[in-house]
């Protein structure tokens, strides 16, 4: 089940019979060390809100609302099947929404079937025809459901299951394959499609508990799609191979099988350097293993499969290679016997956009892959037992060479910590409802533990909210307290009690009772705290963007204009006549604001070194796409050749150079780069390309030759 779906069922009502007691939402308040907030927003009865830009958008169980604000009547529409939905993403314009069914008591029972994928107008809030998820063939299987949806950079990408026809209907589907589907944002037609085989499901290996919380298990939460710079990313369920599909035509670039094989291995005594590798042995090996065998006598020891991940990691600097990018995937990797879901060690890979591994470690705690963030050269993970960790990505990866030395391969875990709560004494203790955790720019947000009542005559609901600051993994208490009218009924099953100090009972429950957090959320420094009864529920709004540590939630970049200026101070400090050298050295890194500044100030863009090097050139073998942009505004030549590498062209080291190749092919072509051009020894852009195995500047490359000849 698509996990935005769980999520967003999760945060509703706690179903059960009346609650004994009422809260006073409008009355409560957020204590954050000596500072007492007031709440900004009261929402009752709560609706689900997305943010989109600066409009906010209301679903409510069939209906989605824009509210009114200045200059802007707003809208209210309803699913023309009257079912419930669910918002999956948008893309700024457009919402893509699941329906799904419901019973009595408003509880979910399935999804529709057949699945439908609905758009909405956002600006509008008219209903736009569903995007198709099958073309009416049988012979691969027919759509079973929806597993997600990105929408980003004019695309939108669909992943679905196929399933074979069920001969009855008592009987549960079974997925035979996966389909991919790549439409461009305003089209109902895709662009291109993808069907590949199902591989064995992940086996269940835990157990079912009823009426109290059950042991954490290492559950599968996984990022199905993910942008690679101009590839896709592509990991349907926990057991299934990753795949890396060309973006424009979904051709397989690469797949990665079995993740969980790869183990850290060394070489000695003349070598002395570490690798990883499947088994821990390196590639000639495994070549003159039977791998079968091999794989046979590791599945008889271990239960594994993926539970996070793919996460992408843009690379602050390159690492070397052709690599822009990491990707990290964290496994579970347990004893083939039963309660493997239990006592299964979290392995935490990073790859690089190639596929090939760059480091990997053992975590303490198994990650939550439904709760990431992207920060700072890394990523952020939520653990087990209220633990978050930070995996930066490796500087280099490992390389076996003579003389030795080189990395471990052990991946930079530049911190973990587990909350530092201490329960209070009080006279009634709960257990969470639910576990949400909410990412800002600069802290995640989290439940270290549920509500508690401190007096049985002091009407209050405390609910403790943990802050952990993403930069040095500290955390600071929160404390959300709730007015409440009625008595608090003591709790006859499933509670355990002892005396306090002062004589007095108290009573704990591992259950939420009566009222609990459901829901957190966090823009900028708004913190959004959903709250729930069992036939009600409510949101509060505090600004706390002046109180935690005293510093904003949001730490805003610099704008584009503002980075400029700091250029243009930089330049004026340097000597006139070093100008264009400045140029060309400055265009292979990714600075596009001192390349700006630097021809304001006079640098010539077609300048060449003694060895035919222009700044172009080296923005084409070593910079970004944006700096190839600029420098092809600013006149620079497309057709320019090096002196001392054998004459290549400026296109054929784009291509070369592997970084952003496609973005900068399309550039420099669209500027009149020649295709056919070829070095000294009769090398052009195409066969560059094919002798780099870069199939999607193969692609790119003939699509233009093709469309070159048809044109003559």
């Amino acid at each position: 089940m698509n996990i935005r779906f769980i999520a967003a069922i999760a945060a509703g009502l706690l179903c059960g019979k009346a609650a004994a007691i009422e809260l006073n939402i409008e009355n409560c308040t957020l204590q954050i060390g000596k500072e007492t907030l007031k709440p900004t927003d009261v929402m009752t009865p709560w609706r689900a809100e997305h943010r989109v830009g600066k409009d906010r958008f209301h679903l409510h169980e069939n209906e989605i609302s824009k509210p009114k604000q200045e200059g802007d009547a707003g809208w209210t529409t309803k699913a023309d099947d009257d079912r419930w939905l669910c918002w999956l993403t948008d893309d700024g314009d457009v919402a893509y929404l699941l329906g799904y069914q419901v019973d009595a008591e408003g509880r979910f029972t399935d999804y529709d079937s057949p699945p439908r994928l609905r758009r909405l107008n956002l600006k509008t809030g008219s209903w736009l025809p569903d995007l198709p998820l099958s073309d009416g063939g049988t012979d691969r299987g027919e759509p079973g459901g929806v597993i997600d949806v990105l929408a980003e950079n004019g695309n939108v990408v669909v992943l679905t299951s196929l399933t074979k026809p069920r001969s009855d209907e008592n009987e549960r589907p079974t997925v035979v394959a996966y389909e991919v589907r790549c439409f461009k944002s305003d089209a109902t037609k895709p662009v291109w499609s993808k069907v590949f085989p199902a591989v064995e499901d992940r086996p269940y290996t835990g157990g079912y508990l009823w009426g109290i919380p059950p042991p954490q298990y290492a559950a599968s939460a996984i990022q199905h799609l993910a942008w690679v710079g101009e590839n896709l990313l592509v990991c349907a369920e926990a057991m299934q191979p990753m795949l890396c599909l060309n973006g424009d035509t979904g051709s397989e670039i690469w797949r990665l099988e079995r993740v969980w094989e790869f183990q850290r291995g060394f070489v000695g005594p003349s070598v002395y350097s570490h690798f990883i590798g499947r088994f821990g042995v390196e590639n000639y090996d495994l070549k003159r293993m039977d791998i079968e065998e091999v794989r046979k006598t590791f599945d008889k020891q271990y239960n594994c499969a993926l539970v996070a991940g793919p996460v992408v990691v843009p690379l602050n600097a390159r690492r070397g290679g052709r690599s822009n990018h990491s990707i990290f995937l964290a496994v579970a990797r347990g004893s083939a016997k039963s309660w493997a879901g239990y006592l299964s060690n979290c392995i935490v890979y990073e790859f690089d956009e190639d596929g090939k591994p760059v480091s990997m470690a053992t975590l303490p705690q198994m990650v939550y892959g439904a709760q990431r963030s992207v920060c700072e050269g890394g990523v952020i993970w939520r653990c087990q037992n209220d633990t978050f960790v930070k995996v930066d990505a490796a500087t280099s990866a490992p390389v076996v060479r003579m003389g030795g030395s080189g990395i471990d391969g052990i991946s930079r875990v530049a911190w973990l910590r587990r909350l530092s709560y201490q329960e209070p004494e009080a006279w009634f203790i709960t257990g969470k409802a639910r576990d949400p955790v909410a990412f800002g720019d600069s802290h995640a947000f989290c439940l270290p533990a549920g509500g508690y009542i401190a007096r049985q005559a002091d009407p209050v609901f405390r609910f403790p909210i943990s802050a952990v600051d993403l930069s040095t993994s500290l955390d600071t208490e929160l404390l959300l307290k709730v007015p409440f009218t009625g008595k608090m009924p003591i709790p006859t099953t499933n509670y355990s009690s002892t005396t306090l100090l002062d004589g007095t009972q108290s009573y704990r429950t591992r259950m939420h009772r009566e009222a609990a957090i459901t829901a957190l959320h966090i823009s900028g420094g708004q913190l959004e705290i959903v709250l729930g009864t069992e036939n009600w529920s409510a949101s509060v709004t505090f600004d706390i963007s002046k109180v935690l540590g005293r510093q904003p939630i949001s730490r805003r970049k610099p704008t584009a204009e503002e980075r400029l200026e700091v250029a243009r101070a930089r330049v004026k400090t340097l000597d006139p006549k070093s100008l264009d050298e400045m140029l060309r050295t400055a265009s292979r890194g990714d600075d596009v604001a001192i390349i700006k500044a630097l021809l304001e100030a006079g640098a010539d863009p077609k300048n060449a070194s003694e060895n035919g090097w222009t700044a172009l050139m080296t923005a084409a073998a070593y910079g970004t796409a944006e700096i190839v942009d600029v420098l092809i505004k600013a006149g620079s030549d497309v057709n320019a050749r090096d002196g001392n590498c054998g004459g290549q062209t400026v296109l054929i080291w784009a291509v070369a150079g592997g970084k952003e190749p496609k973005a900068k092919i399309r550039s420099l072509l669209k500027a009149g780069a020649d295709m056919n051009l070829t070095s000294e020894n009769g090398f052009d852009a195409l066969k560059a390309a094919t002798r780099n195995n870069d199939i999607p500047a193969v692609e790119l490359l003939e699509a233009e030759r093709d469309k070159t000849v048809s044109n003559e």
